[in-house]
């Protein structure tokens, strides 16, 4: 009647990735499908097919590399200051210079403080996110912060010279800034 597909697992030992000098992938179990079911339209086993032999599928190798990735540029991450265990990004002690100037005139400088929940990422052509509830297109604006990139799982912002990675999360992230 019909035959089931055939599927045979291999573990792939670690490699080097060889699109990327620079990454390396441990060894894992990969599944491929060696044959894909299909009806069966001869004889059952023992019945003579008039002069036709049954078709014999080859035995396949494994695969030894995967496939390269489309898309490299998706695999470079931008250095940005991304929030500590407490879930806060502080620039007011980046803000401060290494020297101080005598000469400077000190006012009080408040810091406020900003919380950003980013729920979720949309791929495709115009990537956006969805931050504190409304959706952002790479440029948009919130809160003063610029959507630099949107990431498989963050969100990358630019404040002045900044950059800011804050990860999809249910619990927000709190920037602190000077104003």
């Amino acid at each position: 009647m019909r035959e089931p597909e055939r599927v045979r697992s291999y573990t792939l030992g670690a490699y080097v990735d060889p699109e990327d000098q620079t990454v390396r992938h441990d060894a894992h179990l990969i599944h491929r499908v060696e044959a894909a079911s299909r009806w069966n339209l001869g004889p059952s086993e023992g019945q003579p097919m008039m002069g036709v032999e049954r078709e014999r599928l080859p035995e396949a190798t494994p695969a030894i590399v995967p496939p390269p990735v489309k898309n490299r540029a998706s695999l470079v991450r931008e250095d940005a200051l991304e929030p500590d265990s407490s879930g806060l990004i502080d620039l007011t002690g980046a803000d401060r210079a290494t020297e101080v100037n005598p000469f400077e005139i000190r006012g009080q400088k408040t810091a406020k403080e900003l919380s950003l929940v980013v729920s979720g990422v949309i791929g495709g052509a115009r990537p956006a996110a969805i931050v504190n509830g409304h959706s952002l297109e790479v440029g948009g604006v919130i809160d003063g912060l610029r959507v630099r990139t949107v990431e498989a799982d963050a969100v990358l912002f630019e404040y002045g010279r900044w950059r800011l990675r804050v990860p999809v999360s249910p619990v927000g992230t709190r920037v602190r800034m000077t104003n």
